[in-house]
């Protein structure tokens, strides 16, 4: 008798510790499933309770003789049983609505909250506290839906949808009760990413829907997919039912696999029914993959009696790797020519545990214009379980803090030992970089390496250069003194990228061209401030600007005002440029010769010939041409074609005295703008469009050798020149 007794106390036990398993902490939040039942599909099932609480303690109370209405409804393919009426017997109100004592009382909540409307698949509350609720609890009330019916279709989360807009209580969906269609249910836990040498898939779960469902001799397989095998270690638990040859829990050995496992299949044989609650069954594979195995996902099939076959995903199969990553994808703004420029955290992750074996590597290289300035000591390091060592090489000697140095470009880490379980994570923080002056405007991209097999760009920086100069292009002659250029503008690209440790700004003239003097100096945005403008040597050909101080709140603008500009008779036909260079915007080059090599450039004149001088003379057959007498060099020779002279576009509208930026090319259309001149030329066509005018020539332009070749005496006289032609020469005059 006193075993007999044991028993039943044990079996009471058990059945209270698996009723607690499916209960939901009472009010751990708000408004939510007082309990989450479990059931099955069909007519007339129970559901879970509901509580329905207001989002902020004390709103109904403050508001208590306002009417508001709260709809509840339930999911599709699920419907109140035939003569379920939800009423006053259907509300309650709990003591405590999470931490809250509960504004509403038991014994008076049906006046409080009452029934408004029912249908088939929904009910509406009406809500008023008046005298009913309290002013220091939290109100909330409890729903009992009753008996429902539960199609097939509706079988998993059954989750009830609480409209309570413009009213004092939560609305959202809530979950109330799991559904399940059949006998058993599968189920498994998160599919992990793994690698192929015996590991750990996702456990899963094999759950009778009803007591005694399961058998004595019913089966229960799962079955792996092709190249996957199973492996010592898989482990197997019962509760409940009772299975052969495992004694509550078992975890296979290279002894007794055998008798579970036949091929891809493992077996299980029921020999013990389940009495008081429905038992469940837990297998925990541990897997090989074959090297023929395709890494993805792994996808189990489990059947047998009393079980609908089910296709469960339980692991990924990933190959050995990393990931290099910006810790917050944050890509920041760098400045051409700044030695510290910060950027974001990069986080090299492993895919798979121990992907970073000892002896593997990953590389960091930076593009040839930036180095590492601030990063980790060479040295060894230890995260988590996995040991490694970062080294550099790939170094150039740049200027930082004023100091020319040995900086690189390139980082490795090399994993020295890995004992780690999970994706082990190096983070390398508090980075800087270093950006050479002539470096190109945009994405800033990492090359990641190594012999761990990763192979990608990382875009970790987004370069813009500190300045830009522009000039007003007016046209100036040759062997002219005192000539107006007018106004440079030189704007800041961001606030403070004309520095005052760098001291110097430079503007520097083309060769043989001079300032006539010193230009006044204005500030029109920002609060940047010049000491002083002065020429920087006898020569006159380079002004000098002294920073007091920089900009700090806005990026600045300074404009040097009516430059004027002695140009002699050695300087070529076309557009002058000028440079930009200095410390001020260039803290890295090594020397101050490489600061001038990285000079930004700009157009701050046109050049032209006077009027009614010998503009230009022409070769047949020479890539040599004179403008004035100044030889210069052309990519292509004139030659005689039908009669008539061709010469290259580009160099005949220099001796014309049109600017490069004043020559166009689209849709074969030459188009070249002098004044108030516009000639407009289609190669193939004999058509001449000058101001609009239509002519026709006798000959068309042409693509020679990728050169376009014009006409000479055509386009020459469009522009009010004369053309000569003797001794193999054409002689253009103005």
């Amino acid at each position: 008798m006193k075993l007999k007794k044991a028993n039943k106390i044990v079996s009471i036990l058990v059945t209270l510790c698996m009723l607690l398993t499916m209960v939901a902490p009472a009010f751990a939040g708000d408004s939510g499933a007082t309990i989450v039942t479990k059931t099955k599909t069909g007519d007339e099932k129970t559901i879970g309770k509901l509580l329905i609480a207001e989002s902020v303690q004390g709103k109904v109370y403050d508001n208590k003789n306002t009417t508001y209405y709260v709809t509840v409804e339930l999911p599709s393919g699920v419907e109140f049983s035939d003569g379920n009426v939800i009423d006053a017997d259907n509300i309650s109100a709990p003591s405590y609505v999470g931490d809250f004592q509960n504004a509403f009382n038991n014994s008076t909540v049906d006046n409080a909250v009452q029934v408004e409307n029912q249908g088939d698949t929904y009910v509406t509350f009406k809500i008023k506290g008046g005298d009913y609720v309290s002013s220091t609890g939290k109100a909330g009330f409890e729903v009992d839906f009753g008996l429902v019916d539960i199609s097939s279709s509706a079988a998993g989360d059954i989750k009830v949808n609480v409209k309570a807009e413009g009213t004092p209580f939560e609305s959202g969906e809530f979950l109330v009760s799991r559904a399940a269609e059949g006998s058993t249910t599968v189920t498994a836990g998160e599919a992990k990413t793994i690698g192929r040498d015996a590991e750990f898939a996702a456990q899963i779960k094999v759950e009778e829907n009803a007591t005694s469902t399961f058998e004595n001799g019913d089966e229960i397989k799962v079955v792996l997919p092709k190249d996957i095998d199973w492996a010592a270690g898989t482990k197997i638990s019962t509760v409940g039912v009772s299975v052969e040859g495992v004694s509550g829990s078992l975890t296979l050995t290279t002894s007794n696999i055998d008798n579970f496992v036949d091929g891809d299949t493992l077996t299980l044989k029921v020999n013990g029914q389940s009495s008081d609650v429905p038992g469940f069954v837990t297998i925990t594979p541990k897997i090989d993959a074959e090297d023929d195995f395709e890494a993805g996902d792994v996808e189990a099939t489990v059947k047998g009696d009393h079980i609908n076959s089910t296709d469960v995903v339980i692991a990924k199969i990933a190959d050995y790797d990393v990931d290099v990553y910006l810790d917050d994808n944050d890509v920041k703004q760098v400045v051409a020519g700044v030695d510290d420029n910060e950027i974001d955290q990069i986080d090299v992750e492993e895919t798979v545990p121990k992907s970073f074996v000892d002896g593997r590597t990953v590389t960091l290289t930076l593009p040839s214009y930036a180095h590492f300035t601030q990063m980790p000591d060479e040295g060894s390091y230890t995260e988590g379980g996995l040991t490694y060592t970062i080294s550099y090489d790939k170094t150039d000697t740049i200027r930082v803090n004023g100091t020319a140095g040995d900086y690189p470009r390139k980082m490795t880490i090399r994993a020295t030992g890995n004992t780690g379980s999970d994706n082990e994570k190096i983070e390398l923080d508090n980075l800087e970089i270093a950006v050479d002056a002539d470096a190109p405007a945009g994405d800033l991209a990492m090359e990641i390496a190594g012999t761990l097999g990763v192979e990608k760009e990382l875009v970790v920086a987004k370069v813009v250069t500190p300045i830009t100069v522009t000039g007003e292009n007016k046209d100036v002659k040759i062997g002219v003194q005192n000539q107006s250029i007018g106004d440079i503008t030189i704007k800041e690209n961001v606030e403070g990228a004309i520095t005052k440790d760098g001291q110097y700004l430079y503007i520097k003239a083309p060769e043989g061209v001079t300032f006539t003097e010193v230009p006044k100096v204005e500030v029109t945005a920002g609060n940047f401030e010049v000491d002083t403008i002065k020429f920087a040597d006898a020569n006159d050909d380079v002004l000098q600007i002294e920073v007091d101080s920089e900009s700090t709140k806005e990026p600045s603008t300074i404009v040097l005002k009516d430059v004027k500009v002695n140009v002699d008779r050695t300087v070529a036909v076309g557009a002058m440029k000028f440079s930009v260079y200095g410390r001020a915007i260039d803290e890295v080059s090594e020397t101050d010769s490489d600061v001038e090599d990285n000079a930004i450039k700009f157009t701050a004149g046109n050049v032209v010939t006077p009027a009614g001088a010998v503009s230009a003379v022409f070769n047949i057959g020479s890539g040599i041409y004179t403008v004035n007498g100044v030889a210069q060099v052309m990519d292509a020779a004139p030659y005689i074609k039908d009669g008539r002279t061709y010469v290259p576009v580009r160099y005949l509208a220099y001796a014309l005295g049109v600017s490069e930026d004043n020559i166009g090319f689209e849709n074969g259309v030459v188009t070249l703008t002098k004044g108030a001149t516009v000639v407009k030329l289609t190669i193939g066509s004999t058509a001449l469009d000058v101001n609009g005018t239509a002519s026709t020539m006798d000959v068309a332009p042409e693509i020679n050798n990728g050169r376009t070749m014009l006409p000479a005496r055509f386009v020459a006289e469009a522009f009010g020149a004369t053309v000569g032609y003797a001794n193999g020469q054409v002689v253009i005059n103005q």
